[in-house]
């Protein structure tokens, strides 16, 4: 099947390191008689999975299917981000805290991205471009380091850490604001967990945030205060900066009308009828 649907050698054979020996050792055998060419270039054989530190097998009755966590409520780009925090030759020990911890690091990232496209452009900084080209050379070196995805999220970390302050007092100006989602987006071509055109507000809350700002300005402090209340009954919370109002807009995505990429790939994989509804944060998954 692999020859007949991707070539004859491939570049890189994944599967788990439980088959190294010796389906993986006969595969190679009968590959090489069969065209008399190697498999694969390189063979990438990853740890288990385990549940509470014990391996995932039918046999213990401990399967977590990718249906059951979508039916909980988490989307793909979440189990993804979860999986993606454990280096491949080391076990990656399931557990529902795990999903949990993936959802607040992924909804982190959504705020600063957020914060990009909410405030209005203001002063450049200096030294933004050099800010980038560090954090871009950090994350390439690390992913030649045996795909120590782990070591690269830590200079993308570092780097929103050191740029969030300059993003909140507005030294940033449109096309530097522009250079970083550019960035992300390059970064984003690997790990494929940002949610980088922002995230969509529902119709009553762009009306509450209009009714806001015009009592803001008619000095109508009351009125301006009741709409603030409203919108963080609703998950938004309104800062006031020196560029004006900034909005926390990805708290508030309902309804979801879209699936993530990874999510509705997955719906489709199963042959199921995607199911749309977001869990509560902090819920968890009960295997």
């Amino acid at each position: 099947m692999a020859t007949r649907s991707l070539a004859q050698s491939l570049d890189i054979h994944i599967a788990s390191r439980n088959l190294l020996f010796p389906h993986h050792e006969n595969e190679r055998a009968i590959a090489e008689a069969l065209t008399g060419k190697a498999l694969a270039r390189y063979w990438l054989h990853s740890e288990t999975v385990l549940v509470d530190g014990k391996r995932m097998a039918s046999e213990h009755g401990n399967v977590v299917r990718l249906r059951d966590l979508l039916r909980q409520g988490f989307i793909g780009r979440e189990i993804r981000f979860m999986m993606l925090t454990v280096h491949y030759r080391k076990p990656l020990d399931f557990r529902p805290s795990r999903l949990v911890s993936a959802r607040r690091a992924l909804r982190r990232l959504d705020d600063y991205i957020c914060k990009l496209h909410c405030l209005p452009p203001g002063r450049p900084h200096p030294e933004l471009a050099g800010y980038v080209r560090s954090m871009e050379k950090q994350f390439s070196l690390a992913l030649d380091d045996d795909l120590n995805v782990s070591k690269a999220m830590a200079a993308l970390y570092r780097f929103i850490k050191r740029t969030n302050s300059i993003l909140q007092m507005n030294h940033l100006d449109g096309e530097q604001k522009n250079m970083i989602l550019q960035s992300f987006k390059r970064i984003n071509q690997v790990l494929q967990i940002f949610r980088l055109e922002g995230c969509p507000l529902a119709p009553e809350v762009n009306a509450l945030l209009q009714r806001r700002e015009k009592a803001r300005l008619d000095k109508d402090w009351q009125a301006a205060d009741a709409a603030r209340n409203a919108l963080r009954q609703k998950g938004i919370e309104v800062i006031d900066t020196e560029a004006g109002p900034m909005k926390n807009c990805n708290r508030h995505c309902a309804p979801i009308a879209q699936l993530d990429r990874a999510t509705a790939f997955v719906w489709s994989a199963l042959g199921e009828t995607p199911r749309v509804e977001p869990a509560k944060f902090g819920e968890t998954f009960t295997a």
